[in-house]
């Protein structure tokens, strides 16, 4: 979800805070309603912040004008996260780490910007300002950056996209030569880049890790890492540009000594599309990533508005996610951007509507940090207008880990199944939950059929602990009674 000139949120800026709360809640009941479980929401678009920060100014894309914050000390963005985690949607902030500005008018920079407060810092190219790569305090800068969102929010994940180096432009080249050249590394410039950019995403990782080891940290970079052409492991592609050449992000590096937790790789383009083709660069990647989790990016904003007439195609993308759903190890689907499922266009918000209808658990990731939660008691149904309110208590044992949310299973019949697999999944409880949430009544039942219920507790990293005792309901024309369940 873009912030930067409006793409996603706000459409429309300004200090009110009942005008940011009432287009994010809209924002963020459509995208739940589509089948969306989490949402990764640009925080800092341009050297600026949709939060109070000691080290960029408000955003003007947030405001309308630098500098300027909302009223009465409004938060947006701790709102922004309890919205989300209140719908069971992770919270994953993204931050441009070296863009500085969209233009170079400098004239409408508030002066805490870091134009003013770090001027030796900044690179103008190709009608923008960035920061140096190169400059270790640029490197401490951003993990700072990472630091002061984790240690203050709720977050789930940091992540950059893959704004790295700046994309190639026609003008005056990179003002980085000299320094490499001081370096007196033995390596290509290229090669010495590269280690400029994996040099901050470790420092980052490891910031992260140390103040809050639950929170992870992922890079949704460019789709094409290296052309076979060039380098023998690259994908069967003929991309104009890398990710590895151009914007010096050596991604394999980055997941095979750690340093992030989840790639989402942005395969922006068509199944069978002749430079860049989406299935084969699904499998490509798909047999590269072992540690990190691999998520697809889908391009939702090509959906009826490109020069590849394939994507006038309504079945495009809704393909594109069938074909990750059967081939791979992936463990999800990722879209930009939300204006583009909003929007509907060609019928795509109703297309995921069909393929996500049913909730979805968030994958497992570091499965061994802490142990599982301990298993919730599900107490005997009771009567609520005729239906069985479902209800259940947590347990807080010290060996166990403290339970994130709760998940509600329901299977036909008088057996109790042995994994959630064999049940459907009809409730997902808010993230943080307070006793209020740990209710649901189920109106979906059919006369003279038996349905059993259980809960399982989810940990910070979705981790699932032990299934609840279980209860059996059997539906008659008016209310239900309650039976045993077996085993």
């Amino acid at each position: 979800m873009a912030t930067v000139h409006g793409i996603d949120y706000p459409k429309l800026p300004g200090t009110d805070p009942e005008l940011l709360k009432s287009q994010w809640i809209e924002l963020l009941d459509l995208l739940q309603h589509t089948g969306i479980n989490a949402v990764i929401v640009q925080v800092r678009p341009a050297g600026d912040a949709l939060y109070p920060s000691r080290y960029a100014p408000w955003s003007a894309f947030l405001t309308g004008k630098q500098g300027v914050a909302p009223d009465g000390g409004f938060d947006p963005l701790a709102f922004l996260i309890e919205a989300a985690h209140r719908r069971s949607m992770e919270f994953h902030a993204w931050l441009n780490p070296y863009r500085l500005s969209t233009n170079l008018d400098t004239f409408s920079l508030h002066p805490d910007h870091l134009f003013f407060q770090h001027r030796d810092w900044v690179w103008p190219y190709a009608g923008k300002l960035y920061l140096n790569p190169t400059l270790p305090e640029v490197r401490r800068h951003i993990a700072d950056l990472a630091e002061e969102l984790v240690g203050r929010y709720d977050l789930d994940a940091i992540h950059f996209d893959d704004y790295f180096y700046p994309y190639s432009a026609f003008g005056p080249p990179l003002q980085d030569s000299a320094a490499y050249r001081a370096s007196g590394s033995g390596e290509s410039l290229q090669a010495w880049r590269r280690r400029q950019v994996s040099t901050m995403i470790r420092q980052v990782h490891q910031r992260i890790e140390a103040r809050k080891p639950w929170v992870r940290f992922g890079v949704s970079p460019f789709g094409v890492w290296r052309n076979r052409g060039s380098d023998p492991l690259g994908s069967p592609t003929h991309a104009g540009m890398t990710g590895y050449d151009d914007l010096f992000a050596d991604v394999l590096e980055w997941a095979r000594r750690g340093w992030v937790d989840y790639l989402v790789p942005q395969l922006y383009w068509s199944i069978g599309f002749p430079l860049a083709d989406y299935a084969l660069l699904h499998d490509w990647w798909d047999t590269r990533l072992f540690g990190p989790q691999f998520i697809v990016g889908h391009a939702a904003y090509k959906v009826g508005a490109d020069a590849d007439s394939t994507w006038l195609d309504p079945r495009e993308l809704p393909n594109q996610v069938r074909l990750r759903r059967t081939h791979g190890r992936s463990s999800g689907s990722c879209f930009y951007n939300a204006t583009s499922l909003a929007g509907n266009y060609l019928g795509l918000r109703d297309s995921l509507r069909q393929l996500f209808a049913r909730p979805a658990l968030l994958p497992v990731w570091n499965a061994y940090a802490e142990p599982p939660p301990a298993a919730p008691q599900l107490h005997r149904p009771r009567k609520k207008g005729g239906f069985p309110l479902l209800s259940w208590e947590a347990f807080l044992l010290s060996d166990w880990s403290e339970p994130y949310y709760y998940a509600l299973y329901r299977c036909p019949g008088r057996h109790s199944p042995w994994t959630p697999d064999e049940a459907e999944l009809i409730y997902l409880s808010p993230f943080h939950p307070d006793d209020r949430d740990l209710t649901f009544v189920d109106r979906n039942l059919s006369p003279g059929e038996a349905y059993t219920y259980y809960v399982i507790a989810y940990n910070r990293h979705h981790l699932a602990g032990r299934t609840s005792n279980a209860y059996t309901v059997v539906a008659k024309e008016r209310g239900f009674k309650v039976a045993r369940a077996r085993r």
